[in-house]
């Protein structure tokens, strides 16, 4: 069995001298996948593509990105042959998947597949609808089956 690789964006202000996926967005996939935050951590892989925290973006609610960095952390990330969940449109931009349905999957030529899940954090709106939680609960949980 292949563990699944997480992908998110950088560590927010609270968490930036914490580990990746220290967050409450990690604490939430791990109560969506059934498991304490300790069991996700350890029974996933996880990566930010950009260390530590960015900082405020400009003119928007969210924090900022720097795609040109989080690009060269994309070349480098271990994907080859995965299951590989994305977190929000920045990441899956930058993996090359802009512009595809939140939750879809998407398979690489190299054995690759992809899971789009919208950004699990709290600024997220799309989350405020109660049947989008339960969609990216199930696909969630369905993806990491598959990886078995």
């Amino acid at each position: 069995m292949t563990r699944v690789l997480f992908v998110g964006q950088a560590q927010s202000r609270t968490t930036a001298s914490k580990p990746p996926f220290s967050g409450a967005s990690a604490k939430r996939l791990a109560t969506w996948l059934g498991q304490t935050h300790e069991d996700f951590l350890e029974s996933h892989d996880v990566m930010n593509l950009v260390v530590g925290w960015p900082g405020r973006a400009r003119g928007v609610r969210g924090d900022a990105f720097d795609a040109r960095a989080a690009g060269e952390a994309a070349r480098l990330a271990p994907t080859a042959g995965r299951h590989v969940v994305l977190l929000g449109r920045a990441v899956a931009a930058v993996f090359g998947l802009d512009g595809h349905e939140p939750l879809s999957t998407v398979s690489s030529g190299i054995g690759t597949v992809f899971l789009l899940l919208p950004h699990p954090s709290g600024i997220n709106r799309w989350y405020n609808e109660p049947q989008h939680v339960a969609r990216a609960r199930q696909a969630l949980q369905d993806f990491v089956l598959a990886s078995i």
